[in-house]
């Protein structure tokens, strides 16, 4: 039918939306697409559980992951009890991961523990080796999260260190990969936690140098900007304030960062001059961007 039509085009417009950090957007086109999918193809049809599932996932990015493990329920229910899906498929871990990530932002993280403990253990690989596979690397790398919130640093490191060789050796990914980018940016989170600050900039080093390589290849790489910011967060972190700030001022001008990565970036600047003793400057811009914000949201 042309609602189904419809609702399926809001579906793929809204994972693009998501690409480029317009996540509130997409969020509102799949609670919108949802009612028509449930009413014309069922609450257990392939179409519709995609549909909840995205719609629970963006319900977690948006920080709500109240709403997100209410919506993720069913699909959990839905998935195991298929014939066509069972446990074991991809589709059905997916959702069980998604949990995980639910339960580990509400706190509860023995339980999110639990669930990321039985994906990885049904992995084909050997006890301890992060496989190429994505989604355990996914499974992998939430688990360190909780390790580090657990203040289990040590295990976190070791685990997060063994997530970025898979990352950087897979032909898929590589080191200049956004999911590798992801992946060092929990290792310099987890570094600076052990005041092991020399080897965070190291670590920082390095992205810059892969992703300006990477730049020089393909004309241009989407993940400067991102590599930037994460510098000058990691600088701000280590006490390195005024180039922190000279980064954030370059950033301010760029026209083509994401609204999301525009408003992290005021708002570091505005953290920045007050810890460079401008705090007057800092509030005034931290003024400005809750306005923008508010205005977006």
């Amino acid at each position: 039918t042309d609602q189904v039509t419809t609702a399926l085009s809001m579906l793929q417009t809204a994972k693009t939306h998501r690409l480029y950090d317009r996540t509130r957007l997409a969020a509102w086109l799949l609670d919108s697409a949802a009612p028509a999918l449930e009413r014309n193809l069922g609450s257990t049809s392939k179409q519709y559980l995609e549909c909840a599932f995205w719609r629970a996932k963006l319900k977690l990015e948006l920080d709500m992951p109240t709403e997100a493990l209410a919506l993720i329920a069913p699909v959990i229910d839905a998935q195991t009890a298929s014939p066509m899906l069972g446990p074991r498929h991809p589709d059905s871990r997916r959702s069980l991961s998604l949990r995980a990530g639910a339960l580990h932002s509400l706190g509860e993280h023995e339980d999110a523990k639990r669930i990321l403990e039985a994906l990885l253990e049904e992995e084909p690989d050997p006890p301890g080796v992060v496989g190429e596979h994505p989604d355990a690397m996914h499974y992998a790398q939430l688990l360190a999260d909780i390790l580090v919130a657990e203040g289990n640093l040590e295990d976190a490191l070791e685990r997060i260190l063994r997530i970025l060789e898979a990352r950087k050796s897979t032909p898929r990914y590589g080191p200049e990969h956004s999911e590798t980018l992801r992946v060092q940016q929990q290792l310099i989170q987890i570094l600076l936690a052990l005041h092991r600050k020399e080897e965070a900039m190291e670590v920082v080093a390095a992205i810059e140098v892969a992703q300006v390589a990477y730049a020089r290849q393909v004309g241009k790489s989407a993940l400067l900007s991102h590599t930037q910011l994460l510098k000058a967060e990691t600088l701000g972190t280590v006490g390195r304030h005024e180039e922190a700030l000279v980064i954030l001022e370059d950033l301010a001008s760029d026209e083509e960062l994401p609204f999301i990565s525009r408003m992290r970036t005021r708002l570091l600047r505005a953290l920045v001059l007050s810890n460079l003793s401008r705090g007057a400057e800092g509030i005034a811009l931290l003024d400005t961007t809750i306005q923008e914000i508010e205005a977006y949201a």
